[in-house]
């Protein structure tokens, strides 16, 4: 083989080594790409949870704390005097501790993200710390949901369901923004007075497991919204997005 054969072979051996490297190159910056994307379409449905969620929250804080606060108190009173409440108020106290307790907190992205192994993919450690606290707590809104709706469903329900006439129950309105008594929005036919349930210690335990279980939620509440605006912002800036960007799509949830 001659010089020039050798030097051909060496050129052709160089191009077909830098194509292959090269193919590499293209691949790993493709792959790259697609995970950066990944990462900023879940980071954008992760925001817009989070800032639901933050919403939710509030207004649960609004309506069902001080409910529970007024339902246990009047309980309480009208246990030592009856006449304390009207048959009236003490049916609609029924409706009130009827209803699932629950903030509609959703969890969905951020579940996905962890049980998918894509928090991995976040590169700003912080972030990933708080992505993870985050979801420990929405993930206790979802265990006590479903012990409370258990709890509801198979034990508190069927207590009225044999001592109380629901009729006189069903169809009251809930806390504001929430509409539903315990079989639905039917009109209340008629008024039964339940007022002796009152002298019954069962009824008094159901209330208070009611309260205790409102009083948990309260306390996970607030451990959210004390840090709902640095996970707002941290998730704001990983998007790129304008400084104060949180605080408007915040505005606007809330004003819906």
């Amino acid at each position: 083989m001659d010089r020039r054969s050798r030097t051909f072979l060496i050129a052709e051996g160089v191009v077909i080594i830098a194509s292959i490297l090269m193919a590499f190159a293209i691949q790993a910056a493709w792959e790259e790409l697609q995970e950066n994307q990944e990462v900023e379409r879940i980071l954008k449905t992760v925001l817009k949870e989070h800032i639901q969620n933050v919403a939710a929250i509030e207004q649960w804080e609004a309506s069902f704390g001080p409910l529970a606060d007024r339902s246990m108190q009047n309980a309480l009173v009208a246990s030592a005097d009856p006449s304390a409440l009207s048959i009236d108020e003490f049916n609609q106290l029924l409706a009130d501790v009827s209803y699932y307790a629950a903030p509609n907190v959703r969890f969905y992205s951020i579940e996905n993200m962890i049980k998918g192994g894509k928090l991995a993919l976040i590169e700003d450690a912080d972030l990933r710390e708080a992505l993870g606290s985050w979801y420990e707590t929405v993930e206790f809104y979802s265990r006590k949901s479903r012990t409370e709706e258990r709890y509801l469903d198979e034990t508190f329900i069927p207590f009225l369901i044999e001592n109380a006439h629901l009729p006189s129950i069903i169809g009251r309105a809930g806390p504001e923004g929430y509409n539903y008594g315990v079989l639905g929005s039917s009109e209340t036919p008629t008024q039964r007075d339940h007022r002796s349930l009152l002298q019954s210690n069962e009824l008094i335990g159901h209330l208070t497991w009611k309260y205790l279980y409102v009083q948990d939620y309260r306390l996970t509440n607030s451990a959210y919204l004390e840090n709902h605006r640095t996970l707002g912002e941290q998730l704001v800036a990983a998007l790129g997005l304008p400084t104060g960007e949180y605080a408007r799509l915040l505005e606007q949830q809330t004003a819906r």
